[in-house]
């Protein structure tokens, strides 16, 4: 059994349909395979990286197993997010489309492997990277982080510390967002980011953008 804990930033408080109706059929699965679930909303923060710091925080200050980071703009079906919880590796997470045509999906290949193999265990996929809308993180690797790096701690503004393990850097020329700095420091403390390619997902923007990642790369040329 897993204590799932969810975190969904939500700076303006609107949240989608599509996230809402996502998140209702995903307690009752929850409730079916036994899971704990928690659901935490977060808004009026502007700074993106904080609020996730934010919300590590209150995390850890549970005894939940597995983070759940939830973007306010997607969704997915029935037990995805239980799946992801499941699945006996560090870091794992769905990928969603950008909100734009033609079709295309947010993150990082590892450069130096010619091709794409899946887990043959669980199917999953290793990557360099993954956005934060749908990521699932074990306790165990953000104690480890926290413990590694003592220097990213800071007081939040309303109290309290907080590490600074989600925020914006600059590496070389490249800049880049809290996400994948996180997954860049992640993989540097020797733990592995894995892409379920199996989930249909949507992005919410001026329309409903929906894709399937898997056969997303089944289909390129």
């Amino acid at each position: 059994m897993s204590k799932i804990f969810v975190a969904v930033p939500a700076y303006t408080g609107a949240i989608t349909v599509e996230t809402c109706d996502s998140l209702y059929a995903e307690i009752y699965e929850a409730i079916k395979r036994k899971h704990e679930f928690v659901i935490q909303f977060a808004q009026q923060d502007s700074i993106i990286s904080r609020c996730r710091n934010y919300m590590v925080r209150n995390f850890l200050q549970t005894d939940f197993t597995d983070m759940i980071f939830l973007d306010s703009d997607v969704g997915f079906p029935m037990g995805t997010l239980c799946n992801l919880a499941e699945y006996p590796v560090d870091i794992v997470g769905a990928a969603y489309p950008y909100r734009e045509d033609p079709l295309r999906f947010p993150m990082g290949w590892i450069a130096e492997r010619g091709m794409l193999i899946a887990d043959p265990q669980t199917g999953l996929l290793e990557v360099e990277s993954l956005p934060t809308g749908c990521l699932r993180i074990k306790r165990e690797v953000l104690e480890k982080m926290i413990e590694k790096h003592p220097e990213l701690e800071y007081f939040e503004p309303s109290g309290g510390k907080a590490y600074a393990l989600f925020e914006f850097t600059r590496v070389g020329k490249a800049f880049l967002g809290e996400d994948i700095s996180f997954c860049r420091q992640a993989r540097i403390d020797g733990f592995k980011i894995w892409l379920d390619p199996r989930v249909d997902m949507t992005h919410t923007g001026h329309k409903v953008f929906k894709g399937n990642i898997g056969e997303w790369l089944l289909n390129r040329k």
